[in-house]
């Protein structure tokens, strides 16, 4: 499958997934109220940050060797399960050893449920490295939205029944389950018992890449925990709904992320610095593609989006746009980390994760506490900018590469022809002349903020017109 292609299938995959999960979320939060679901999101965050220390790199380094390797690599997909599996035994036993503090800190006994959170995560992370390893990201993205419908739909069932919380947590159980079983099958590999070396091989590289891990789950999750810590429970409902709903927007430049990792990796492999610097100057012209107009729309319409979670939601009308210029530079970032790895340089990818990560607690520590919980989207936003111009200086250091700051200035300009189009028909909005009820009115005015900006940009840019014209005519090889 193209690149193009397959940066399509998984984008349409994981926004299929997450426009799911949005509508179970929307239904747990004006079911359960901001409260419940802040102690929701504060679960989820705990176990994540156990399950980061449970991957501790080895799915990146997956993913990198079997990309890397002759055959289907599955030898290195062995050592990562030996090795992968070995650390969360002993990361399910401390969750047990300090069960009191978990709940004491989430607020309901919800211990055993993340238990199983995190195991069965660990297995997902496995079979996803597996398929990416083997290029086939196009595949282990259609799993995120299978995940999604199973438990989204036993989230929606159990909460109506009156399980509240449990319920909430018992449906990502249950997707999880599902999701690992199907991808096992799609995976399709012959474990073999792995040789030392090749043990060694996975470590070599995990041995940097495990900050990789912790890095992305202190962009999305430290600002969860320092608020839990600062301020009750519901402002942690809040900012976490407007960090998910930034997080759509950024789901195609993630999309392209995964996808040009193994194609990168291939060219480092095949000694052809011209075709990584090429790749990775698409991943950035591409990865803002909807960040981009996102900011404009949010500044727009984000309350109205907001307030399908519920009233009390719009309140973080503003955090939701801070959130989204955070993941535009996020995005960005995480390009130039992907680079850095694919090239084998793991140190240097370690560089900046570590900037990030400390300068992350930092800003979240300082600004929380003083300003509010504000003060998280701005220490993302910071420290994201800063992780980027390194990241990027590190890149260029080790090839030949140049920003497509014409192409970024191209989706800036269509960006802006939308946000008039849109502002226009704001200003003229009446209840009489709304399209329908507020929910379909604010699906309304994105749908034409989309039409304008692709018409647009599309009439802009010939690298845009170049790549729909090269993908889209041509049916997928699912192979």
């Amino acid at each position: 499958m193209r690149l193009g292609q397959s940066s399509l299938v998984t984008f349409a995959a994981q926004f299929l997934g997450s426009i799911i999960g949005f509508l179970a979320i929307v239904f747990v939060s004006r079911e359960l109220g901001a409260a419940v679901l802040g102690m929701y999101f504060l679960a989820l965050a705990v176990q994540n940050w156990v399950r980061m220390f449970s991957t501790a790199g080895v799915v990146t380094s997956v993913t990198k060797r079997m990309s890397a390797a002759e055959g289907d690599g599955a030898r290195y997909l062995s050592a990562g399960v030996v090795i992968q599996g070995a650390i969360t035994v002993v990361a399910l036993g401390l969750m047990l050893l300090f069960r009191g503090r978990i709940d004491s800190f989430v607020g309901e006994p919800v211990t055993p449920f993340l238990i199983a959170i995190v195991g069965l995560g660990s297995l997902y992370s496995l079979v996803k490295a597996g398929l990416m390893g083997q290029q086939r990201v196009h595949v282990s993205s259609l799993l995120d939205p299978v995940d999604q419908t199973f438990g989204g739909a036993v989230q929606v069932l159990l909460v109506a029944l009156g399980l509240g919380l449990v319920g909430a947590l018992t449906g990502k159980i249950v997707g999880l389950l599902v999701v690992v079983t199907l991808g096992a099958v799609l995976l399709n590999v012959q474990f073999v018992r792995p040789e030392r070396a090749d043990l060694e091989s996975i470590l070599s590289f995990a041995r940097y890449a495990w900050i990789q891990g912790f890095q992305s789950k202190t962009y999305i999750y430290l600002d969860t925990v320092v608020i839990g810590a600062f301020a009750a429970s519901q402002f942690v409902g809040f900012y976490q709904v407007s960090f998910n709903v930034a997080a759509i927007l950024a789901l195609f430049g993630v999309s392209v992320i995964r996808t040009l990792f193994p194609a990168l990796s291939t060219a480092d492999s095949a000694d052809d610095p011209e075709l990584a610097a090429s790749l990775f100057s698409d991943g950035i012209a591409f990865s803002g593609l909807l960040l981009v107009p996102g900011i404009v729309g949010s500044a727009l319409i984000g309350g109205d989006v907001l307030r399908i979670y519920g009233p009390e939601f719009t309140v973080a009308r503003w955090i939701l746009v801070l959130l989204v210029v955070s993941q535009l530079f996020y995005v960005y970032m995480t390009q130039t980390v992907t680079m850095l790895n694919a090239l084998d340089r793991p140190g240097q990818a370690f560089r900046v994760n570590a900037v990030f990560i400390v300068a992350n607690l930092l800003l979240n520590v300082w600004l929380v506490p003083t300003v509010g919980y504000e003060g998280a989207a701005v220490a993302s936003g910071l420290t994201a900018l800063l992780g980027f111009a390194l990241g990027y200086r590190l890149v260029a250091s080790s090839v030949s590469v140049s920003l497509p700051v014409g192409e970024v200035a191209r989706q800036v300009v269509a960006a802006l022809v939308m946000g008039v189009a849109v502002g226009a028909m704001l200003q003229v909005r009446t209840p009489a002349t709304l399209p329908g009820p507020p929910t379909i009115g604010t699906v309304f005015y994105a749908l034409v903020g989309a039409v304008v900006y692709g018409v647009v940009l599309y009439g802009l840019s010939a690298r845009v017109r170049t790549v729909v014209h090269e993908n889209l005519p041509v049916a997928p090889d699912w192979a």
